[in-house]
């Protein structure tokens, strides 16, 4: 059967300076996630995203966690976490890739 994957990163896309106790620059994180739904699937995340934007009070499309508070967003991983998909995701310490960053 047919699945569609979403991927989206989270992070500063900097290697070069990265953020420390003294001295500022980007996240020393980069994370990574994705979600795989069959078709069934995303007809029902779409109906759950649908509905959390009323029940949240959005009167815009949201696409960020940054748009909820921290109650609206327990909520959501809650209720998404009752879906038939599947969630995958990766967090990377950035100064553990220094070799590996000039390949990218």
């Amino acid at each position: 059967m047919a699945c569609t994957g979403f991927i989206d990163e989270s992070g500063d896309t900097g290697f070069t300076k990265i953020r420390n106790n003294s001295a500022g620059g980007s996240s020393p994180y980069m994370a990574m996630s994705a979600v795989v739904l069959q078709p069934a699937s995303q007809i029902a995340a779409r109906q759950l995203l649908d509905e959390l934007q009323e029940e949240f009070g959005k009167t815009k499309k949201w696409r960020h966690a940054t748009d909820l508070n921290h109650n609206q967003r327990v909520y959501f991983c809650k209720k998404a976490s009752e879906l038939n998909v599947r969630f995958f995701g990766v967090i990377s310490y950035k100064p553990t890739m220094r070799e590996y960053a000039s390949k990218i």
